[in-house]
């Protein structure tokens, strides 16, 4: 029920455009490392996680049409990708977390020639 409850929360309040593309790739792998734990999560915990899941969702609906990604393509295996480049880029981390997303995405699912 508690996680019921703090899912509602977060869907009601929801995240703004401004603070969505203000967020740094910082802060989105602090939010994902709550994804990757697969128990014992805290209210704070859960709710990074649905922030992340949900903030990463946002930024591949945005760009899934100018990219060919295959249509068996799960939201699950698209958040490993992006929690992947964030972790191989450290040095990135500070860019703003919408431009890294579009980057981990186009780098997974380069252009065919």
């Amino acid at each position: 029920m508690r996680s019921f409850t703090l899912l509602a929360l977060f869907l009601t309040i929801g995240i703004s455009s401004s603070l969505a593309f203000g967020l740094s790739g910082n802060e989105l792998l602090q939010q994902l490392k709550s994804y990757s734990k697969r128990s014992g999560l805290s209210d704070e915990g859960l709710l990074n996680a649905g922030r992340a899941y949900g903030y990463i969702g946002g930024v591949y609906d945005s760009v899934s049409s100018t990219i060919k990604i295959p249509q068996d393509v799960t939201y699950s295996q698209i958040v490993a990708i992006v929690q992947k480049y964030l972790k191989d880029n450290p040095g990135m981390l500070h860019r703003k977390a919408h431009v890294l997303v579009k980057e981990a995405i186009t780098r997974a699912f380069p252009e065919e020639e």
